[in-house]
């Protein structure tokens, strides 16, 4: 286990998904880390109740006592109760994690507050291209298409409300802070290290890689059990 916690790519992605057996509500916890051949691997795997903050910072409390080094590199969650698990864990371990928002998250929260369809074409595109920005012109161009777009309240949650150094890919390059610096006031008026700060992102830009293992323990009906006979599937397919 140790080599497959310090080898691959330093990037770590984290999702929960629900559980579809009718007699348990609970959810599944999924931390992977990528491999250099792009593939991941399943570092830890837990069941609990409720996604809350208090179940989530049980889980990462584990993960950092099982050898999980997470100040190594990135990791990407959903900015919802993931973000003030992790706060938490700092706090208490003084081991900072460094987060980068999941950009299909941020592809789903747009649409659900902008009255979009999440498969929107027009949404998905104008998002990664501002998550793919590799530059302060290009971001700000980008930015401006989608406040000409789906208007200035839109743009202003995108750009001013998710700092750039959290989610795209200029931000995090090593010059990132200097070409921050070039953008205008509209843009990234949150505090840049509130989550994290500028790293490598190695071609990853969400937590796809979790979805994936969670399709696949569907497939593999995990999640229609409920929870010992769920984890004794899920720990057989890891073995294998």
């Amino acid at each position: 286990m140790s080599n497959v916690r310090e080898g691959g790519l330093p990037v770590f992605c984290f999702d929960a998904s629900h559980s579809k057996h009718p007699e348990f509500s609970g959810k599944h916890f999924v931390l992977l880390k990528k491999l250099a051949t792009n593939k991941f691997i399943t570092l830890c795997y837990a069941i609990a109740p409720t996604e809350d903050v208090m179940y989530l910072s049980w889980f990462f409390f584990v993960c950092v006592k099982s050898g999980v080094d997470f100040s190594s590199g990135v990791m990407f969650v959903d900015r919802g109760h993931a973000r003030a698990a992790i706060s938490l864990l700092a706090k208490f371990l003084n081991n900072r994690v460094n987060l980068k928002y999941c950009a299909i998250h941020i592809i789903r929260n747009f649409a659900t507050r902008f009255s979009y369809k999440e498969t929107d074409v027009n949404v998905r595109v104008a998002i990664f291209r501002l998550q793919s920005s590799s530059s302060a012109a290009e971001y700000h161009v980008n930015g401006s298409v989608i406040e000409d777009e789906f208007g200035t309240e839109a743009m202003n949650y995108l750009c001013k409300n998710i700092h750039p150094t959290n989610w795209v890919v200029f931000a995090n390059h090593k010059n990132g802070n200097e070409e921050i610096k070039k953008l205008p006031d509209w843009v990234g008026s949150e505090d840049p290290y509130k989550d994290g700060w500028p790293a490598p992102l190695f071609g990853c830009r969400s937590t796809n890689g979790v979805e994936g293992v969670n399709n696949a323990l569907i497939h593999n009906d995990s999640r229609s059990c409920l929870p010992f006979e769920s984890l004794n599937i899920v720990f057989k397919k890891l073995v294998e």
